[in-house]
């Protein structure tokens, strides 16, 4: 904005932009023009190269988000873009047999395929409530491309199913779901793809189904982590991009409100745990404690409670877990200090600390137990 408005610019000698007669442009321009012209000679409608309808040149792919993340801070970090055909992959293999697993667990079944599994199921909303109990976590969420691919793969296998119903419990029986290129791909009995029209109701249905589904998806079955905070701010707004793909107008002429998900999305190191998951928690109403924490993030997720109240029930969650470390930690600086006595005292000359904790080990008879909770 500080140019003036007649400053010029010349064509980079390597330039992608073409002139007439798709031969690379020299000369000058001025610079706002140069900037329209870079921006609109690239492809925002995909993350992989292929070509596209010029129609759907001007739609921006959400997968692309992540390719911009990694273009702009990925490689400094570790971060590297994964292609959409891998994380397509790696969904459909995962949560297709963690279905076939949660509906034989449940209903002592021995079901192979999800064709079995189509013709055991009688009930549509035990069968649903069933793969709603799915929980997918990303340790390493990046900008959520695998979340995303987790997302229509749920809804592909309810559709596949025939257990994907609007809000009164009737099934969506004109339309099939389908994945392809990792977009969710809505087509109605005769091939052709769904057009959401507010004026149809029917259309209208199909659309809210959708929308209902993913935000339920998205609030209760997917999760991440991340180390790095641009990396979890992109999940979030891809994910909430997911769920605008199927907003509706509501009776009253407004659109539905997005749910409240950065509570799923964490910035945090996944590989660093101070507590195993099976420990016993030293923790004074810990069950309470938790139970009254998801009712605040209930609340917070259906817009009924304040982020305030959510970030202080976590704070004081954290505080008490905090102080359980810190009773440990005065046992574990009792040990030590036991060591080192007994190792001062057994000191071998020439040896090295560990040696030296060898020899008394093997020679001394020093107790095991203490060895072991050093």
């Amino acid at each position: 904005s500080e140019l003036a408005n007649d400053t010029q610019i010349t064509y980079y000698k390597n330039t992608a932009l073409k002139d007439e007669n798709k031969k690379r442009k020299i000369g000058k321009t001025d610079v706002l023009s140069y900037l329209f012209e870079f921006l609109d000679a690239y492809d925002f409608g995909t993350d992989s190269g292929e070509e596209i309808s010029s129609e759907n040149k001007s739609l921006i792919n959400p997968s692309v988000l992540g390719l911009i993340f990694e273009k702009l801070n990925g490689y400094k970090d570790g971060s590297f873009y994964t292609p959409s055909f891998i994380t397509m992959y790696m969904a459909r293999e995962s949560i297709t047999k963690s279905v076939l697993h949660k509906f034989n667990d449940a209903k002592d079944w021995n079901c192979q395929n999800l064709l079995d599994l189509h013709n055991k199921i009688n009930d549509i909303q035990e069968a649903n409530a069933i793969i709603d109990t799915l929980t997918i976590c990303d340790p390493a969420v990046g900008s959520g491309h695998f979340l995303v691919s987790a997302l229509n793969e749920i809804l592909f296998i309810k559709s596949e199913l025939g257990i994907l119903v609007d809000e009164e419990g009737k099934r969506i029986r004109d339309h099939r779901l389908s994945i392809e290129n990792d977009e969710l791909i809505i087509k109605d009995d005769e091939g052709e793809i769904f057009d959401y029209q507010r004026d149809s109701k029917a259309k209208v249905r199909i659309q809210k189904t959708l929308f209902k589904e993913k935000q339920r998806i998205i609030e209760h079955s997917l999760f991440g982590v991340d180390i790095n905070p641009n990396s979890v701010n992109i999940c979030r707004l891809r994910l909430w991009i997911e769920l605008l793909k199927n907003a509706y107008y509501r009776e009253d002429g407004t659109l539905d409100t997005l749910p409240n998900i950065d509570i799923n999305i964490k910035c945090g190191n996944s590989l660093i745990s101070r507590f195993g998951l099976t420990d016993e928690l030293k923790i004074k109403n810990i069950a309470v404690e938790i139970e009254n924490y998801k009712q605040r993030v209930s609340d917070y997720k259906e817009n009924l409670g304040t982020k305030r109240d959510v970030m202080q029930s976590i704070s004081d969650l954290k505080d008490k877990f905090r102080l359980t470390l810190k009773a440990e930690w005065k046992v574990q600086k009792s040990l030590n200090e036991k060591l080192r006595e007994y190792v001062a005292e057994y000191k071998y000359e020439g040896l090295s600390d560990n040696l030296t904790l060898l020899a008394i080990k093997n020679n001394y008879g020093l107790k095991q137990s203490l060895f072991e909770d050093k």
